[in-house]
C-alpha cells in the first residue's frame, strides 16, 4: 500500500467493511504548535535540558537545551535575511522555507529554527535533478531556499534558476552566526528575546489556526512538469506523535534513530517522536547504510532501543548480523526492543531470520500508509515467529491495527461500503489525514485523492482520501477482522516507498535520450510475499543509430541521473525491435 500507519483496536461497534483505530481525547498540551510543545517541555523539565537530544556520527552530540537555542538563533538568522518586505507567493498564501540539505545536526536545528518563525518546511532531496527541483520550488512558491555550500544548486546547477524564484541561503551563512551565540549565554538570551518580541506576537502566520495551515510540505509524486506536493499539519502529525508514543510504550530513557533522507516522509516519526519526547536521537545518513557491517556495529554499541529501518534493508542488516554470529552479535543489542520497517511487506525469510537471531524480547513491526496519511495508518506487529504465522494470510502478512482516531473504509468505485471479503479501494478518514495537495483541484470524480466522506460520523471525519490500493477486510486468526493488501490498478508504483507514474519515467526517458525512440516500463515484484518492485525499461531504439551510439546500462543509468531520482531509475534496460504487449494490448 502507497504507505500506511498503526494503531490500537476500537473498541466500538464493529462496521462492516470498515477497520477504525481507537477514538482518543487530544492531551490539551499536544493541540500546540510542535515548536512550543518542544519549548515547553523542556522550560517544565519534562525534557531534560542537558540531556543529549542528537547523536550524529562520532563528531557532534548536541543537547536539547542547544538543539532548542541553535533552533532560536537560526530563526532570528532566517528573518534578518528575509526582512519585512518579502512577498508569499505560496498558492494557500503560506508562509513556507525550503531546505536542501543531508540530515544532519543542523539540518534538525534549522528545522525548528524555520517552524520558531512561524513558517512551514518543505525539505528536497540535495541529489535531485535540476529540473524536478525547479518544478517543485515553482509550485510550492517558497520565501527563501536554505542549502550548502558544497551542494549541486550553488556548484553544479544555475543558480539564477533558484534565485528567480525566491531567496537563496547557504546554511553555514546561517550556522556561523549560530556557532558563535551559543558561545556567548548573553547574546544566545537577547537573540531568543528579540525572536519572541518580533516574531512569536506579531508575525502574520501565527494568526491562522494551526489546524488549518501547513507546517511541512513533502513532494509526493510527480517527476516532469506535474509534481505533488501534500500539505501536513500540526494535528496529523502530533496524531502520529502520539500514537508512537503509546502503541510502542515508548518513554525518553529510550533512544531512537533515523535512517532516511530528510525528504522522505517517513523522517517525520523517525524525528518528532523522540524530540518531543525527550529521547536521544541517532541520525545515520543514506551512504551509512550502504556500509551493513559499520551500520550494525554502530546501531549495537549505541544505545538504540527503537531502530527504525527501510524494509528493503532489513534483510541486508539480518543477513549481517547472522553472517557475523547471530548469537554473539544478539547479545550486542541487549536494549533493542524495537524494529519498526516501512515501505514494504517483511517477507516470511525475513521474519524467520529476524526471530532466529532475537530469540525474545524484540518486536518486529510493519507499517504502511502514504504521505497523505501522514505516513503510517495501518500497522502489525509480531512478537514471535509464531505470532507472525498466526496473522498471514494466504501466505502473506495482513494489518489489523489502525492509528488512533482514524479510519480505513473499502468501498467501491462509486464510493459506496463493500461487503467483508470483498475486494474494494482502500479509503482513510481522520486525524491522520494531510490538508490536501498544494494548489489542489477537485478531486471529487478522480479514483485517488481527496474528497468528501459520505460516511462522516463526526467532523473529523468529513474528508476521505482514496489511495489508489486495493484490498479486503478478512477474518485472520481467532477471527479478527484484518486488512489484506492487493496492490493498485493504475500506473502509478511503490519504490522504496517513493510512488511515482510509469508514464512519467517514459517521458522522461524518452525526452532525455536521444536514442531511444520509445519505451515502456514494466514492473515486476522481487518476492511472492513482498511489494518491493523491479522497473525494466524496454526500449526501441532510434532509426538509423550507429552500433557505437546503442547505450548500455552503465551510459543509461548516468544520463538518468541527470533527471530522474534514483529510485525512479530502471534497474534493468533492454534493448527490442518492438515493444512488448501485455494480453490486454
Amino acid at each position: 500500500m502507497p504507505g500506511f500507519m498503526c494503531c490500537r483496536r476500537s473498541s466500538g461497534k464493529i462496521e462492516p467493511g470498515v477497520l477504525a483505530g481507537s477514538n482518543t481525547k487530544p492531551d490539551p498540551n499536544l493541540l500546540k504548535p510542535i515548536i512550543r510543545i518542544f519549548e515547553e517541555r523542556i522550560q517544565t523539565k519534562k525534557i531534560e535540558s542537558k540531556k543529549t537530544a542528537i547523536h550524529f556520527s562520532d563528531r557532534a552530540t548536541l543537547t536539547f537545551n542547544q538543539v532548542n537555542s541553535m533552533g532560536s538563533c537560526m530563526a532570528k538568522n532566517i528573518t534578518e535575511r528575509l526582512g519585512y518586505e518579502y512577498k508569499v507567493n505560496n498558492p494557500e498564501g503560506e508562509l513556507v522555507i525550503a531546505i536542501s540539505l543531508p540530515l544532519s545536526e543542523k539540518a534538525i536545528a534549522l528545522i525548528l529554527g524555520v517552524l520558531k518563525v512561524g513558517a512551514a518546511y518543505i525539505p528536497l532531496d540535495p541529489d535531485m535533478p535540476e529540473r524536478l527541483l525547479l518544478d517543485v520550488l515553482m509550485l510550492a512558491r517558497p520565501v527563501m531556499l536554505i542549502t550548502d555550500d558544497n551542494g549541486k544548486i550553488f556548484n553544479k546547477y544555475d543558480i539564477n534558476k533558484f534565485t528567480d524564484i525566491c531567496k537563496v541561503c547557504s546554511v553555514e551563512e546561517l550556522w556561523i552566526d549560530t556557532d558563535f551565540a551559543l558561545e556567548e549565554k548573553s547574546r544566545r538570551a537577547s537573540i531568543e528575546q528579540a525572536w519572541d518580541i518580533d516574531f512569536l506576537d506579531g508575525h502574520p502566520e501565527n494568526k491562522t489556526p494551526i489546524p488549518e495551515r501547513s507546517i511541512v510540505l513533502i513532494h509526493s509524486h510527480g517527476l516532469r512538469n506535474n509534481p505533488v506536493i501534500v500539505r501536513l499539519s500540526n494535528n496529523s502529525i502530533m496524531n502520529l506523535v502520539s500514537y508512537h508514543w503509546s502503541k510502542f510504550k515508548m518513554s525518553s530513557k529510550d533512544a531512537y534513530c533515523v535512517t532516511v533522507s530528510m525528504a522522505s516522509a517517513e523522517s517525520l516519526p523517525q524525528i518528532f517522536v523522540p524530540l518531543l519526547l525527550g529521547s536521544t536521537l541517532y541520525i545515520f545518513r543514506r551512504v551509512d547504510l550502504t556500509d551493513m557491517d559499520n551500520f550494525a556495529k554502530n546501531v549495537s554499541w549505541s544505545n538504540i532501543t527503537s531502530l527504525s529501518i527501510p524494509t528493503h534493508h532489513l534483510g541486508e542488516f539480518l543477513n549481517c548480523i547472522d553472517f557475523h554470529g547471530r548469537d554473539k552479535m544478539a547479545k550486542s543489542f541487549n536494549r533493542l526492543k524495537h524494529v519498526i520497517c516501512r515501505g514494504a511487506y517483511i517477507t516470511s525469510d525475513q521474519v524467520k531470520l529476524f526471530f532466529a537471531i532475537f530469540k525474545t524480547g524484540v518486536t518486529l513491526s510493519n507499517t504502511s500508509g502514504s504521505i497523505e496519511t501522514t505516513v503510517d495508518v495501518a500497522c502489525e506487529m509480531y512478537k514471535s515467529l509464531k505470532d507472525y504465522e498466526s496473522k498471514l494470510h494466504v501466505e502473506r502478512p495482513t494489518l489489523s491495527m489502525v492509528v488512533d482516531n482514524s479510519k480505513i473504509y473499502i468501498l467501491d468505485d462509486k464510493l459506496d461500503v463493500v461487503k467483508e471479503e470483498t475486494l474494494g479501494q482502500i479509503c482513510v478518514s481522520g486525524d491522520c489525514l494531510a490538508l490536501g495537495y498544494v494548489k489542489q483541484d477537485d478531486q471529487s470524480g478522480e479514483k485517488f485523492g481527496f474528497t468528501l466522506n459520505p460516511y462522516a460520523s463526526s467532523p473529523k471525519l468529513q474528508r476521505l482520501f482514496r489511495t489508489g490500493e486495493y484490498g479486503r477486510i478478512v477474518k485472520g486468526d481467532g477471527g479478527t477482522r484484518v486488512l489484506y493488501l492487493e496492490g493498485r490498478q493504475d500506473s502509478l508504483v511503490k519504490v522504496r516507498a517513493n510512488i511515482f507514474s510509469t508514464d512519467d519515467v517514459r517521458n522522461v526517458i524518452k525526452d532525455a535520450l536521444e536514442t531511444v525512440e520509445d519505451c515502456a516500463i514494466f514492473v515486476t515484484h522481487e518476492d511472492a510475499n513482498a511489494n518491493e518492485v523491479t522497473l525494466t525499461c524496454f526500449a526501441v531504439l532510434a532509426k538509423g543509430l550507429k552500433e557505437a551510439d546503442v547505450p548500455n546500462q552503465a551510459d543509461f543509468e548516468f544520463t538518468l541521473k541527470e533527471v530522474l531520482p534514483e529510485w525512479a531509475i530502471p534497474n534493468d534496460l533492454k534493448i527490442v525491435d518492438k515493444l512488448p504487449s501485455m494480453q490486454n494490448g
